[in-house]
């Protein structure tokens, strides 16, 4: 359901909060360049909102959203994630695993309003116990450097979520960019354990083609470097091999050379000891009292 340009009335209001209320099919609600007639009415649309079991995609883009309107925001993030855990905690222990065939708001379009640094710390809390978003717009407003670094700091610890759009607001450098496409790319990395979650979001267009291309970049730049790296590593070692094996070989042969060399000399220190033993035994006259103990010649006084 698509409105675009429209002024609503009080009467239109509360005609579109009654088809909301009944409404058993409605996944994706735009409002595209509308007014609201005031913040009590636009307040009464985010209650029914919050309490829609079918929507997934909800878009106020350009529509003229102030800070007035925070709390009307936080009730539609804060009434779906209540919603999901009273009903995952309902099933029972086999079915509490598929926590996405529970149906909610997964996309949330704020883009080109007028919401500031007031307006990220107010949501924050909120965004912070909510685990079932996916992608969040707020590309176009008055965010300043600190909002932002606020909203990256949130991103490091909400892994669910695959797309932050914050292009367009004053806060918004080259540095931080890069910063935040690092985390969105580290989180659509763990997403593709679930393939077809990851399907439904790329059909859904929650990831932008950049965040694909960027992702799928970063998976063949790690892949070089880790192919790289490999064979580095190889050559070290065939290197090291190298330098080891000529070494081995002289060791191996001096031990050789060594002992052909000791060898002849042992043979002739054990001649020259028999021979002298044996003129020794010569020497000794028969009237000498001999008695041979291990090798030892005692004589008798």
């Amino acid at each position: 359901m698509v409105f675009a340009g429209i002024t609503f009335s009080k009467e239109l209001i509360e005609g579109l909060n009654g088809i909301l209320k009944t409404s058993t099919g409605l996944e994706v609600l735009r409002f595209s360049s509308c007014v609201f007639p005031g913040d009590k009415r636009f307040d009464r649309l985010a209650t029914v909102l919050s309490l829609n079991q079918t929507l997934e995609t909800l878009d106020f883009s350009d529509c003229g959203l102030t800070n007035r309107l925070t709390s009307s925001i936080r009730k539609i993030i804060s009434g779906h994630a209540k919603r999901r855990d009273e009903n995952i905690w309902l099933r029972d222990e086999q079915d509490r695993t598929s926590e996405t065939s529970v149906k909610g708001l997964l996309q949330l379009v704020l883009a080109k309003n007028s919401f500031n640094d007031q307006f990220v710390s107010d949501v924050l809390p909120v965004l912070n116990y909510d685990q079932y978003l996916r992608a969040i717009d707020l590309s176009g407003n008055c965010i300043k450097v600190n909002g932002i670094i606020n909203l990256i700091g949130w991103l490091c610890t909400a892994r669910n979520v695959v797309n932050l759009d914050l292009r367009e607001n004053p806060g918004y450098t080259d540095a931080i960019h890069k910063r935040l496409m690092r985390e969105l790319v580290r989180n659509i990395k763990r997403s593709k354990k679930n393939k077809v979650e990851l399907r439904k979001m790329i059909r859904k267009e929650f990831i932008t083609k950049e965040l694909l291309a960027s992702c799928e970049g970063n998976e063949i730049e790690e892949h070089k470097q880790s192919s790289s790296q490999k064979k580095l590593h190889k050559k070290k070692i065939k290197k090291r091999e190298h330098r080891n094996v000529p070494l081995r070989k002289t060791v191996t042969e001096e031990v050789k050379i060594v002992k052909e060399v000791e060898k002849p000399i042992h043979e002739e220190v054990k001649a020259q000891n028999k021979i002298a033993l044996a003129e020794d035994y010569k020497s000794i006259s028969c009237t000498d009292d001999i008695v041979p103990r291990t090798g030892i010649l005692y004589k008798h006084l």
